[in-house]
């Protein structure tokens, strides 16, 4: 196993990692890609893209890049229309 700069975390914090890092990139990443900006080993970080996907989380763009899947658009949406978020907004309103 390959030793990393930064403490090895729980599976539930690398798969919110990935789609933290999926939903703020600029343009889609590749799993490897991500591997490498997230410092976790490739075989994780695809294993973790491959069940993301499978579940609808993630999804392949045309060239291979990761983008937000369905759910992951509609768990946004979700979030935004939230309680918190809503009376917020009413607030300012």
């Amino acid at each position: 196993m390959r030793s990393t700069s930064r403490e090895k975390g729980s599976s539930i914090t690398r798969v919110l990692e990935i789609i933290e890092a999926v939903a703020g990139a600029t343009e889609p990443l590749t799993p490897s890609a991500l591997a490498e900006k997230l410092d976790i080993p490739k075989a994780s970080a695809h294993r973790l893209v491959q069940t993301l996907e499978k579940e609808g989380f993630l999804q392949f763009g045309l060239r291979g890049g990761l983008l937000p899947g369905d759910r992951l658009h509609a768990t946004a949406v979700n979030i935004l229309g939230s309680g918190r978020h809503k009376a917020l907004r009413q607030a300012i309103l």
